[in-house]
Protein backbone atom coordinates (compact mmCIF):
# COMPACT_ATOMS: atom_id res chain seq x y z
CA UNK A 1 0.00 0.00 0.00
CA UNK A 2 1.39 3.41 -0.93
CA UNK A 3 2.03 5.95 1.80
CA UNK A 4 -0.51 8.38 0.23
CA UNK A 5 -3.28 5.80 0.59
CA UNK A 6 -2.71 5.30 4.32
CA UNK A 7 -4.70 8.43 5.31
CA UNK A 8 -7.86 6.92 3.86
CA UNK A 9 -7.81 4.01 6.41
CA UNK A 10 -10.24 4.64 9.28
CA UNK A 11 -8.65 5.84 12.55
CA UNK A 12 -9.76 2.83 14.55
CA UNK A 13 -8.16 0.47 12.04
CA UNK A 14 -4.86 2.36 12.15
CA UNK A 15 -4.78 2.24 15.94
CA UNK A 16 -5.36 -1.51 15.88
CA UNK A 17 -2.46 -2.00 13.49
CA UNK A 18 -0.20 0.20 15.62
CA UNK A 19 -1.09 -1.78 18.75
CA UNK A 20 -0.47 -5.08 16.92
CA UNK A 21 2.94 -3.91 15.70
CA UNK A 22 3.82 -2.74 19.23
CA UNK A 23 2.85 -6.11 20.74
CA UNK A 24 4.90 -7.96 18.09
CA UNK A 25 7.99 -5.85 18.82
CA UNK A 26 7.53 -6.44 22.56
CA UNK A 27 7.32 -10.21 22.09
CA UNK A 28 10.42 -10.23 19.89
CA UNK A 29 12.31 -8.24 22.52
CA UNK A 30 11.11 -10.58 25.26
CA UNK A 31 12.30 -13.64 23.32
CA UNK A 32 15.83 -12.28 22.98
CA UNK A 33 18.09 -13.03 25.97
CA UNK A 34 18.86 -10.01 28.09
CA UNK A 35 22.54 -9.00 27.98
CA UNK A 36 24.57 -9.96 31.06
CA UNK A 37 26.27 -7.24 33.16
CA UNK A 38 29.71 -6.24 31.96
CA UNK A 39 31.22 -7.25 35.31
CA UNK A 40 30.16 -10.87 34.75
CA UNK A 41 31.64 -10.90 31.27
CA UNK A 42 34.92 -9.61 32.73
CA UNK A 43 34.81 -12.33 35.40
CA UNK A 44 34.23 -14.98 32.71
CA UNK A 45 37.32 -13.78 30.84
CA UNK A 46 39.39 -13.71 34.03
CA UNK A 47 38.32 -17.24 35.04
CA UNK A 48 40.72 -18.80 32.54
CA UNK A 49 43.58 -16.27 32.52
CA UNK A 50 43.58 -15.27 36.22
CA UNK A 51 41.12 -17.41 38.22
CA UNK A 52 42.09 -15.96 41.63
CA UNK A 53 41.11 -12.49 40.43
CA UNK A 54 37.87 -13.89 39.01
CA UNK A 55 37.01 -15.46 42.39
CA UNK A 56 37.64 -12.16 44.19
CA UNK A 57 35.59 -10.17 41.66
CA UNK A 58 32.64 -12.55 41.88
CA UNK A 59 32.66 -12.45 45.67
CA UNK A 60 32.48 -8.65 45.56
CA UNK A 61 29.40 -8.89 43.30
CA UNK A 62 27.45 -11.25 45.58
CA UNK A 63 25.19 -8.55 47.10
CA UNK A 64 24.60 -6.85 43.77
CA UNK A 65 23.64 -10.12 42.04
CA UNK A 66 20.87 -10.80 44.59
CA UNK A 67 18.81 -8.03 42.97
CA UNK A 68 19.36 -9.18 39.39
CA UNK A 69 17.03 -11.28 37.22
CA UNK A 70 16.94 -15.06 37.38
CA UNK A 71 19.05 -15.61 34.18
CA UNK A 72 21.73 -13.23 35.48
CA UNK A 73 21.78 -14.90 38.89
CA UNK A 74 22.18 -18.36 37.33
CA UNK A 75 24.97 -17.15 35.06
CA UNK A 76 26.65 -15.63 38.12
CA UNK A 77 26.43 -18.94 40.01
CA UNK A 78 27.83 -20.84 37.03
CA UNK A 79 30.76 -18.41 36.90
CA UNK A 80 31.38 -18.89 40.64
CA UNK A 81 31.70 -22.66 40.15
CA UNK A 82 33.87 -22.14 37.07
CA UNK A 83 36.25 -19.68 38.75
CA UNK A 84 36.57 -21.89 41.82
CA UNK A 85 37.37 -24.88 39.61
CA UNK A 86 39.94 -22.95 37.59
CA UNK A 87 41.58 -21.71 40.80
CA UNK A 88 41.96 -25.34 42.01
CA UNK A 89 39.72 -24.69 45.01
CA UNK A 90 38.19 -28.09 45.90
CA UNK A 91 34.41 -28.28 45.66
CA UNK A 92 32.82 -29.34 48.95
CA UNK A 93 29.14 -29.16 47.92
CA UNK A 94 27.11 -29.58 44.74
CA UNK A 95 24.14 -27.42 45.78
CA UNK A 96 25.17 -24.40 43.68
CA UNK A 97 25.95 -26.31 40.50
CA UNK A 98 22.79 -28.44 40.88
CA UNK A 99 20.56 -25.35 41.01
CA UNK A 100 22.31 -23.98 37.91
CA UNK A 101 22.04 -27.31 36.11
CA UNK A 102 18.33 -27.76 36.84
CA UNK A 103 17.64 -24.22 35.61
CA UNK A 104 19.41 -24.71 32.29
CA UNK A 105 17.99 -28.21 31.83
CA UNK A 106 14.47 -26.89 32.30
CA UNK A 107 15.05 -24.08 29.80
CA UNK A 108 16.98 -26.45 27.46
CA UNK A 109 19.43 -23.63 26.83
CA UNK A 110 22.03 -24.77 24.33
CA UNK A 111 24.45 -21.94 25.19
CA UNK A 112 25.22 -22.68 28.85
CA UNK A 113 23.88 -26.22 29.34
CA UNK A 114 27.02 -28.08 28.08
CA UNK A 115 29.21 -25.96 30.37
CA UNK A 116 26.85 -26.56 33.30
CA UNK A 117 27.07 -30.32 32.73
CA UNK A 118 30.87 -30.08 32.54
CA UNK A 119 31.22 -28.28 35.88
CA UNK A 120 28.63 -30.56 37.47
CA UNK A 121 30.96 -33.40 36.46
CA UNK A 122 33.96 -31.58 37.93
CA UNK A 123 32.13 -31.07 41.23
CA UNK A 124 31.02 -34.72 41.33
CA UNK A 125 34.62 -35.76 40.72
CA UNK A 126 35.85 -33.62 43.64
CA UNK A 127 33.17 -35.21 45.82
CA UNK A 128 34.42 -38.70 44.89
CA UNK A 129 31.42 -39.76 42.80
CA UNK A 130 33.19 -40.93 39.64
CA UNK A 131 30.14 -42.63 37.99
CA UNK A 132 28.02 -39.49 38.43
CA UNK A 133 30.86 -37.34 37.06
CA UNK A 134 31.14 -39.57 33.99
CA UNK A 135 27.37 -39.33 33.45
CA UNK A 136 27.52 -35.52 33.49
CA UNK A 137 30.48 -35.46 31.10
CA UNK A 138 28.60 -37.74 28.71
CA UNK A 139 25.58 -35.42 28.79
CA UNK A 140 27.86 -32.45 28.12
CA UNK A 141 29.08 -34.14 24.92
CA UNK A 142 25.50 -34.99 23.91
CA UNK A 143 24.39 -31.35 24.17
CA UNK A 144 27.25 -30.16 21.95
CA UNK A 145 26.01 -30.61 18.39
CA UNK A 146 28.59 -31.63 15.78
CA UNK A 147 31.98 -30.00 16.23
CA UNK A 148 30.79 -26.89 18.07
CA UNK A 149 32.38 -25.76 21.36
CA UNK A 150 35.63 -27.57 20.56
CA UNK A 151 37.55 -26.09 23.54
CA UNK A 152 34.90 -27.34 25.97
CA UNK A 153 34.68 -30.67 24.14
CA UNK A 154 38.43 -31.13 24.55
CA UNK A 155 38.22 -30.47 28.30
CA UNK A 156 35.30 -32.86 28.72
CA UNK A 157 37.11 -35.66 26.88
CA UNK A 158 40.27 -35.05 28.91
CA UNK A 159 38.34 -35.20 32.19
CA UNK A 160 36.64 -38.45 31.11
CA UNK A 161 40.08 -39.85 30.34
CA UNK A 162 41.30 -38.86 33.80
CA UNK A 163 38.30 -40.56 35.44
CA UNK A 164 39.01 -43.77 33.55
CA UNK A 165 42.73 -43.54 34.33
CA UNK A 166 42.14 -43.21 38.07
CA UNK A 167 39.84 -46.24 37.96
CA UNK A 168 42.57 -48.19 36.06
CA UNK A 169 40.38 -48.44 32.93
CA UNK A 170 43.36 -47.73 30.71
CA UNK A 171 41.99 -48.59 27.22
CA UNK A 172 39.02 -46.26 27.77
CA UNK A 173 41.33 -43.54 29.15
CA UNK A 174 43.62 -43.82 26.11
CA UNK A 175 40.66 -43.43 23.73
CA UNK A 176 39.40 -40.25 25.45
CA UNK A 177 42.86 -38.67 25.66
CA UNK A 178 43.37 -39.30 21.95
CA UNK A 179 40.01 -37.69 21.15
CA UNK A 180 40.97 -34.69 23.27
CA UNK A 181 44.28 -34.46 21.40
CA UNK A 182 42.39 -34.45 18.08
CA UNK A 183 40.23 -31.52 19.26
CA UNK A 184 43.25 -29.52 20.48
CA UNK A 185 45.06 -30.22 17.20
CA UNK A 186 42.14 -28.73 15.24
CA UNK A 187 42.12 -25.71 17.58
CA UNK A 188 45.91 -25.32 17.35
CA UNK A 189 46.01 -25.30 21.19
CA UNK A 190 49.64 -26.18 21.90
CA UNK A 191 49.21 -26.17 25.68
CA UNK A 192 46.23 -28.51 25.45
CA UNK A 193 48.14 -30.78 23.06
CA UNK A 194 51.05 -30.92 25.51
CA UNK A 195 48.74 -32.00 28.33
CA UNK A 196 47.10 -34.61 26.08
CA UNK A 197 50.47 -36.06 25.02
CA UNK A 198 51.55 -36.17 28.66
CA UNK A 199 48.38 -38.02 29.69
CA UNK A 200 48.66 -40.48 26.80
CA UNK A 201 52.23 -41.20 27.88
CA UNK A 202 51.00 -41.85 31.43
CA UNK A 203 48.51 -44.44 30.13
CA UNK A 204 51.21 -46.22 28.14
CA UNK A 205 53.42 -46.25 31.25
CA UNK A 206 50.56 -47.86 33.19
CA UNK A 207 50.37 -50.48 30.44
CA UNK A 208 54.05 -51.22 31.04
CA UNK A 209 55.01 -49.76 27.64
CA UNK A 210 57.87 -47.50 28.76
CA UNK A 211 59.15 -46.82 25.22
CA UNK A 212 55.79 -45.49 24.02
CA UNK A 213 55.38 -43.51 27.22
CA UNK A 214 58.80 -41.86 26.76
CA UNK A 215 58.01 -41.13 23.09
CA UNK A 216 54.86 -39.17 24.03
CA UNK A 217 56.57 -37.43 26.95
CA UNK A 218 59.36 -36.24 24.66
CA UNK A 219 56.83 -35.01 22.05
CA UNK A 220 55.11 -33.01 24.77
CA UNK A 221 58.49 -31.74 26.00
CA UNK A 222 59.52 -30.49 22.55
CA UNK A 223 56.14 -28.83 22.11
CA UNK A 224 56.43 -27.07 25.48
CA UNK A 225 59.82 -25.66 24.55
CA UNK A 226 58.04 -23.65 21.84
CA UNK A 227 55.36 -22.13 24.10
CA UNK A 228 55.61 -19.89 27.19
CA UNK A 229 53.98 -22.29 29.67
CA UNK A 230 56.26 -23.25 32.52
CA UNK A 231 53.68 -25.14 34.55
CA UNK A 232 53.09 -27.87 31.99
CA UNK A 233 56.79 -28.00 31.11
CA UNK A 234 57.69 -28.78 34.72
CA UNK A 235 55.04 -31.50 34.84
CA UNK A 236 56.36 -33.20 31.71
CA UNK A 237 59.97 -32.93 32.84
CA UNK A 238 58.93 -34.58 36.08
CA UNK A 239 57.26 -37.46 34.20
CA UNK A 240 60.39 -38.00 32.11
CA UNK A 241 62.54 -37.94 35.24
CA UNK A 242 60.29 -40.54 36.88
CA UNK A 243 60.51 -42.81 33.86
CA UNK A 244 64.30 -42.61 33.79
CA UNK A 245 64.37 -43.36 37.52
CA UNK A 246 62.37 -46.52 36.93
CA UNK A 247 64.95 -47.56 34.32
CA UNK A 248 67.85 -46.75 36.72
CA UNK A 249 69.15 -44.04 34.37
CA UNK A 250 70.00 -41.73 37.25
CA UNK A 251 72.02 -39.13 35.33
CA UNK A 252 69.19 -38.50 32.85
CA UNK A 253 66.69 -38.48 35.70
CA UNK A 254 68.76 -35.91 37.60
CA UNK A 255 68.82 -33.53 34.61
CA UNK A 256 65.07 -33.52 34.06
CA UNK A 257 64.34 -33.48 37.80
CA UNK A 258 66.43 -30.34 38.27
CA UNK A 259 64.61 -28.73 35.34
CA UNK A 260 61.23 -29.72 36.80
CA UNK A 261 62.08 -28.22 40.21
CA UNK A 262 62.82 -24.92 38.47
CA UNK A 263 59.96 -24.94 35.96
CA UNK A 264 57.10 -26.56 37.90
CA UNK A 265 54.32 -24.44 39.35
CA UNK A 266 52.57 -24.81 42.71
CA UNK A 267 50.04 -27.38 41.49
CA UNK A 268 52.75 -29.69 40.18
CA UNK A 269 54.92 -29.33 43.29
CA UNK A 270 53.75 -32.51 45.11
CA UNK A 271 54.38 -34.72 42.05
CA UNK A 272 57.84 -33.26 41.56
CA UNK A 273 58.64 -33.65 45.27
CA UNK A 274 57.64 -37.31 45.04
CA UNK A 275 60.03 -37.89 42.14
CA UNK A 276 62.79 -36.02 44.02
CA UNK A 277 62.21 -38.17 47.11
CA UNK A 278 62.49 -41.37 45.11
CA UNK A 279 65.66 -40.07 43.40
CA UNK A 280 67.43 -39.24 46.66
CA UNK A 281 66.27 -42.51 48.22
CA UNK A 282 67.94 -44.39 45.37
CA UNK A 283 71.13 -42.40 46.04
CA UNK A 284 70.80 -43.32 49.76
CA UNK A 285 70.64 -39.62 50.64
CA UNK A 286 67.87 -40.35 53.08
CA UNK A 287 67.65 -36.95 54.78
CA UNK A 288 66.87 -35.25 51.46
CA UNK A 289 64.44 -38.02 50.53
CA UNK A 290 62.58 -37.64 53.86
CA UNK A 291 62.33 -33.86 53.40
CA UNK A 292 60.74 -34.21 49.97
CA UNK A 293 58.37 -36.97 51.12
CA UNK A 294 57.16 -34.74 53.94
CA UNK A 295 56.53 -31.98 51.39
CA UNK A 296 54.31 -34.48 49.57
CA UNK A 297 52.45 -35.17 52.81
CA UNK A 298 51.78 -31.44 53.21
CA UNK A 299 50.36 -30.70 49.78
CA UNK A 300 49.95 -33.96 47.81
CA UNK A 301 46.90 -35.94 46.82
CA UNK A 302 45.87 -39.06 48.70
CA UNK A 303 47.44 -41.18 45.93
CA UNK A 304 50.83 -39.49 46.42
CA UNK A 305 50.55 -39.59 50.20
CA UNK A 306 50.06 -43.35 50.16
CA UNK A 307 53.35 -43.81 48.25
CA UNK A 308 55.15 -41.27 50.46
CA UNK A 309 54.07 -43.11 53.63
CA UNK A 310 55.29 -46.44 52.22
CA UNK A 311 58.69 -44.99 51.26
CA UNK A 312 59.06 -43.25 54.62
CA UNK A 313 58.29 -46.57 56.32
CA UNK A 314 61.00 -48.26 54.26
CA UNK A 315 63.53 -45.61 55.25
CA UNK A 316 62.66 -45.88 58.94
CA UNK A 317 62.82 -49.68 58.81
CA UNK A 318 66.28 -49.42 57.26
CA UNK A 319 67.35 -47.01 60.04
CA UNK A 320 66.02 -49.32 62.75
CA UNK A 321 63.18 -46.99 63.76
CA UNK A 322 60.54 -49.72 63.84
CA UNK A 323 57.80 -47.83 65.71
CA UNK A 324 57.92 -44.85 63.37
CA UNK A 325 57.96 -47.15 60.36
CA UNK A 326 54.89 -48.99 61.61
CA UNK A 327 53.06 -45.69 62.08
CA UNK A 328 53.83 -44.73 58.49
CA UNK A 329 52.65 -48.12 57.24
CA UNK A 330 49.37 -47.70 59.11
CA UNK A 331 48.87 -44.29 57.52
CA UNK A 332 49.62 -45.80 54.13
CA UNK A 333 47.00 -48.49 54.75
CA UNK A 334 44.49 -45.81 55.75
CA UNK A 335 45.16 -44.03 52.45
CA UNK A 336 44.70 -47.32 50.61
CA UNK A 337 41.34 -47.83 52.32
CA UNK A 338 40.24 -44.32 51.32
CA UNK A 339 41.32 -44.87 47.72
CA UNK A 340 39.50 -48.21 47.68
CA UNK A 341 36.31 -46.46 48.75
CA UNK A 342 36.80 -43.84 46.03
CA UNK A 343 37.45 -46.49 43.40
CA UNK A 344 34.23 -47.65 41.82
CA UNK A 345 35.41 -49.20 38.58
CA UNK A 346 32.42 -51.46 38.05
CA UNK A 347 29.91 -48.61 38.43
CA UNK A 348 32.01 -46.48 36.11
CA UNK A 349 32.01 -49.26 33.51
CA UNK A 350 28.23 -49.49 33.75
CA UNK A 351 27.80 -45.73 33.29
CA UNK A 352 30.21 -45.79 30.34
CA UNK A 353 28.38 -48.74 28.80
CA UNK A 354 25.06 -46.91 29.26
CA UNK A 355 26.52 -43.82 27.63
CA UNK A 356 27.74 -45.88 24.66
CA UNK A 357 24.36 -47.60 24.49
CA UNK A 358 22.60 -44.23 24.35
CA UNK A 359 24.90 -43.11 21.55
CA UNK A 360 24.13 -46.33 19.71
CA UNK A 361 20.41 -45.78 20.23
CA UNK A 362 20.72 -42.29 18.76
CA UNK A 363 22.49 -43.70 15.73
CA UNK A 364 19.81 -46.37 15.40
CA UNK A 365 17.10 -43.72 15.65
CA UNK A 366 18.81 -41.72 12.92
CA UNK A 367 19.04 -44.87 10.82
CA UNK A 368 15.34 -45.51 11.35
CA UNK A 369 14.58 -41.94 10.26
CA UNK A 370 16.79 -42.39 7.20
CA UNK A 371 15.14 -45.72 6.42
CA UNK A 372 11.69 -44.15 6.75
CA UNK A 373 12.77 -41.42 4.37
CA UNK A 374 14.09 -44.01 1.95
CA UNK A 375 10.83 -45.94 2.25
CA UNK A 376 8.84 -42.80 1.42
CA UNK A 377 11.07 -42.13 -1.55
CA UNK A 378 10.67 -45.73 -2.70
CA UNK A 379 6.86 -45.46 -2.47
CA UNK A 380 6.97 -42.25 -4.48
CA UNK A 381 9.11 -43.96 -7.09
CA UNK A 382 6.69 -46.91 -7.21
CA UNK A 383 3.73 -44.56 -7.72
CA UNK A 384 5.54 -42.63 -10.43
CA UNK A 385 6.60 -45.89 -12.05
CA UNK A 386 3.04 -47.17 -11.93
CA UNK A 387 1.80 -44.01 -13.65
CA UNK A 388 4.46 -44.41 -16.31
CA UNK A 389 3.43 -48.05 -16.81
CA UNK A 390 -0.22 -47.06 -17.16
CA UNK A 391 0.66 -44.44 -19.75
CA UNK A 392 2.80 -46.98 -21.58
CA UNK A 393 -0.03 -49.53 -21.49
CA UNK A 394 -2.41 -46.99 -22.96
CA UNK A 395 0.15 -46.17 -25.64
CA UNK A 396 0.66 -49.85 -26.52
CA UNK A 397 -3.07 -50.43 -26.57
CA UNK A 398 -3.61 -47.56 -28.98
CA UNK A 399 -0.95 -48.92 -31.33
CA UNK A 400 -1.92 -52.57 -30.89
CA UNK A 401 -2.63 -53.35 -34.51
CA UNK A 402 0.72 -52.04 -35.72
CA UNK A 403 2.53 -54.00 -33.04
CA UNK A 404 0.66 -57.22 -33.85
CA UNK A 405 1.54 -56.93 -37.51
CA UNK A 406 5.17 -56.32 -36.68
CA UNK A 407 5.25 -59.31 -34.31
CA UNK A 408 3.72 -61.58 -36.95
CA UNK A 409 6.37 -60.46 -39.41
CA UNK A 410 9.12 -61.24 -36.91
CA UNK A 411 7.59 -64.68 -36.23
CA UNK A 412 7.56 -65.57 -39.91
CA UNK A 413 11.14 -64.39 -40.28
CA UNK A 414 12.33 -66.54 -37.36
CA UNK A 415 10.63 -69.64 -38.80
CA UNK A 416 12.37 -69.11 -42.10
CA UNK A 417 15.74 -68.79 -40.40
CA UNK A 418 15.06 -71.95 -38.40
CA UNK A 419 14.29 -73.97 -41.50
CA UNK A 420 17.47 -72.82 -43.13
CA UNK A 421 19.57 -73.62 -40.04
CA UNK A 422 18.63 -77.29 -39.43
CA UNK A 423 21.56 -78.66 -41.43
CA UNK A 424 23.97 -76.31 -39.66
CA UNK A 425 22.71 -77.45 -36.27
CA UNK A 426 23.15 -81.10 -37.25
CA UNK A 427 26.75 -80.44 -38.34
CA UNK A 428 27.64 -78.75 -35.07
CA UNK A 429 26.31 -81.42 -32.72
CA UNK A 430 29.55 -83.42 -32.82
CA UNK A 431 31.63 -80.35 -32.00
CA UNK A 432 29.30 -79.49 -29.07
CA UNK A 433 29.71 -82.99 -27.57
CA UNK A 434 33.49 -82.77 -27.90
CA UNK A 435 33.55 -79.36 -26.17
CA UNK A 436 31.32 -80.61 -23.35
CA UNK A 437 33.69 -83.48 -22.65
CA UNK A 438 36.67 -81.12 -22.57
CA UNK A 439 34.73 -78.79 -20.30
CA UNK A 440 34.04 -81.61 -17.82
CA UNK A 441 37.78 -82.39 -17.62
CA UNK A 442 38.59 -78.74 -16.97
CA UNK A 443 35.90 -78.49 -14.30
CA UNK A 444 37.27 -81.59 -12.55
CA UNK A 445 40.81 -80.16 -12.42
CA UNK A 446 39.46 -76.81 -11.26
CA UNK A 447 37.42 -78.46 -8.49
CA UNK A 448 40.48 -80.29 -7.21
CA UNK A 449 42.53 -77.07 -7.29
CA UNK A 450 39.86 -75.16 -5.42
CA UNK A 451 39.57 -77.89 -2.77
CA UNK A 452 43.34 -77.84 -2.21
CA UNK A 453 43.35 -74.06 -2.00
CA UNK A 454 40.46 -74.09 0.43
CA UNK A 455 42.29 -76.57 2.65
CA UNK A 456 45.39 -74.38 2.70
CA UNK A 457 43.35 -71.28 3.49
CA UNK A 458 41.66 -73.08 6.40
CA UNK A 459 45.01 -74.18 7.79
CA UNK A 460 46.35 -70.63 7.52
CA UNK A 461 43.26 -69.27 9.26
CA UNK A 462 43.68 -71.75 12.12
CA UNK A 463 47.33 -70.74 12.59
CA UNK A 464 46.47 -67.03 12.56
CA UNK A 465 43.73 -67.62 15.14
CA UNK A 466 46.13 -69.56 17.36
CA UNK A 467 48.70 -66.73 17.12
CA UNK A 468 46.09 -64.16 18.08
CA UNK A 469 45.04 -66.24 21.06
CA UNK A 470 48.67 -66.57 22.18
CA UNK A 471 49.22 -62.81 21.84
CA UNK A 472 46.09 -62.09 23.86
CA UNK A 473 47.19 -64.53 26.56
CA UNK A 474 50.64 -62.92 26.72
CA UNK A 475 49.10 -59.46 27.09
CA UNK A 476 46.76 -60.71 29.80
CA UNK A 477 49.63 -62.36 31.73
CA UNK A 478 51.70 -59.16 31.52
CA UNK A 479 48.84 -57.04 32.87
CA UNK A 480 48.16 -59.52 35.70
CA UNK A 481 51.87 -59.61 36.58
CA UNK A 482 51.91 -55.79 36.79
CA UNK A 483 48.90 -55.94 39.13
CA UNK A 484 50.66 -58.54 41.30
CA UNK A 485 53.74 -56.31 41.65
CA UNK A 486 51.48 -53.68 43.26
CA UNK A 487 50.03 -56.05 45.89
CA UNK A 488 50.77 -55.50 49.56
CA UNK A 489 52.33 -58.96 50.02
CA UNK A 490 54.81 -58.45 47.18
CA UNK A 491 55.79 -55.07 48.64
CA UNK A 492 56.16 -56.74 52.04
CA UNK A 493 58.68 -59.21 50.59
CA UNK A 494 60.50 -56.34 48.91
CA UNK A 495 60.64 -54.45 52.18
CA UNK A 496 62.09 -57.55 53.88
CA UNK A 497 65.05 -57.32 51.50
CA UNK A 498 65.78 -53.82 52.82
CA UNK A 499 66.73 -55.35 56.19
CA UNK A 500 70.36 -55.79 55.15
CA UNK A 501 72.26 -58.59 56.85
CA UNK A 502 69.30 -59.72 58.94
CA UNK A 503 67.54 -63.06 58.81
CA UNK A 504 64.15 -63.27 57.17
CA UNK A 505 61.28 -62.45 59.52
CA UNK A 506 58.63 -63.70 57.16
CA UNK A 507 55.98 -65.85 58.82
CA UNK A 508 54.09 -68.86 57.52
CA UNK A 509 51.10 -66.54 57.12
CA UNK A 510 53.19 -64.28 54.84
CA UNK A 511 54.19 -67.25 52.71
CA UNK A 512 50.60 -68.44 52.63
CA UNK A 513 49.43 -64.98 51.48
CA UNK A 514 52.15 -64.91 48.80
CA UNK A 515 50.98 -68.31 47.53
CA UNK A 516 47.34 -67.15 47.50
CA UNK A 517 48.16 -63.97 45.52
CA UNK A 518 50.40 -65.85 43.07
CA UNK A 519 47.61 -68.36 42.41
CA UNK A 520 45.20 -65.45 41.90
CA UNK A 521 47.32 -63.54 39.39
CA UNK A 522 49.11 -66.49 37.73
CA UNK A 523 46.15 -68.83 37.08
CA UNK A 524 46.50 -71.38 39.94
CA UNK A 525 50.28 -71.60 39.60
CA UNK A 526 50.94 -73.88 42.57
CA UNK A 527 48.27 -76.38 41.53
CA UNK A 528 49.82 -76.70 38.09
CA UNK A 529 53.32 -76.86 39.60
CA UNK A 530 52.41 -79.67 42.00
CA UNK A 531 50.80 -81.68 39.21
CA UNK A 532 53.72 -84.05 38.43
CA UNK A 533 55.27 -84.18 41.94
CA UNK A 534 54.40 -82.75 45.34
CA UNK A 535 56.98 -80.12 46.40
CA UNK A 536 58.02 -79.59 50.01
CA UNK A 537 57.75 -76.16 51.68
CA UNK A 538 61.28 -74.97 50.85
CA UNK A 539 61.06 -76.13 47.23
CA UNK A 540 57.67 -74.44 46.83
CA UNK A 541 58.91 -71.19 48.37
CA UNK A 542 61.95 -71.08 46.10
CA UNK A 543 59.69 -71.71 43.09
CA UNK A 544 57.25 -68.98 44.17
CA UNK A 545 60.10 -66.47 44.42
CA UNK A 546 61.46 -67.50 41.01
CA UNK A 547 57.95 -67.03 39.56
CA UNK A 548 57.71 -63.52 41.06
CA UNK A 549 61.09 -62.62 39.56
CA UNK A 550 63.26 -62.35 42.64
CA UNK A 551 66.98 -62.78 41.93
CA UNK A 552 69.02 -65.72 43.22
CA UNK A 553 70.62 -63.52 45.85
CA UNK A 554 67.24 -62.17 46.96
CA UNK A 555 65.78 -65.69 47.16
CA UNK A 556 68.62 -66.81 49.37
CA UNK A 557 68.01 -63.90 51.72
CA UNK A 558 64.27 -64.59 51.93
CA UNK A 559 64.53 -68.37 52.53
CA UNK A 560 67.74 -68.17 54.63
CA UNK A 561 69.90 -70.09 52.13
CA UNK A 562 73.18 -69.34 50.44
CA UNK A 563 73.21 -68.63 46.71
CA UNK A 564 74.79 -72.02 46.09
CA UNK A 565 72.07 -73.61 48.19
CA UNK A 566 69.40 -71.88 46.09
CA UNK A 567 71.05 -73.08 42.86
CA UNK A 568 71.33 -76.64 44.24
CA UNK A 569 67.63 -76.64 45.16
CA UNK A 570 66.67 -75.55 41.62
CA UNK A 571 68.94 -78.18 40.03
CA UNK A 572 67.41 -80.87 42.23
CA UNK A 573 63.88 -79.72 41.37
CA UNK A 574 64.56 -79.94 37.64
CA UNK A 575 65.93 -83.49 37.97
CA UNK A 576 63.03 -84.48 40.25
CA UNK A 577 60.32 -83.27 37.85
CA UNK A 578 61.86 -84.11 34.47
CA UNK A 579 63.83 -87.24 35.42
CA UNK A 580 67.10 -85.98 33.95
CA UNK A 581 69.90 -83.67 34.95
CA UNK A 582 69.58 -79.98 34.20
CA UNK A 583 70.80 -76.65 35.50
CA UNK A 584 69.00 -74.05 37.59
CA UNK A 585 68.39 -71.86 34.53
CA UNK A 586 66.27 -74.56 32.90
CA UNK A 587 64.16 -74.87 36.03
CA UNK A 588 63.64 -71.08 36.03
CA UNK A 589 62.54 -71.21 32.40
CA UNK A 590 60.06 -73.95 33.26
CA UNK A 591 58.67 -71.97 36.22
CA UNK A 592 58.28 -68.76 34.19
CA UNK A 593 56.50 -70.68 31.42
CA UNK A 594 53.74 -71.92 33.74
Amino acid sequence: MAHSDFKHIPLSSRKCKQVAVGILLFLLAACRPAPYPQALRVADSLATACPDSAVALLRSLRTEMAEESKPVQMYYRLLCVKAQDKAYIPHTSDSTVQSVLHYYEKRKERCHLPEAYYYAGRVAGDLGDAPQALDYFGKALETMAGEELLPLRSKVLSQMGTLFYRQEMYPEALEKYRQSLACDSVLGDSVGMAYDLRDIGAVYYSFGDASNALLHYLKAYKLCKLIPSKGILGSIENRIAGLYLAEQRLDSAKYFLQEALQEGDYMERPDICMTAGIYYQKLNRLDSAVWYYKEVLRHGSIYLKRIAYVNLAQINFAQGQQDTAIQYMRKSMACSDSIRKMTNTESLRKVHALYNYQLLEKKNMQLRIDNASKTRNFICLVIIGSIILLVAAWYFHSRRKNWMARLQFLKNAKEEVHRKSEQCIHDNEEEIRRLKAALQDVEKDLSESQASRKELEERIEVLVTINKQVELEQTKRQLEENLFFNTDIYQRFRQQLKLQGKKSRLTDADWGELRTQVDKYYDNFTQRLNGPYQLNDRELRVSLLVKTRFSCKEIGSLVNLSQSGVSSTRNRLYEKVFGKKGDAKKWDEYILSL
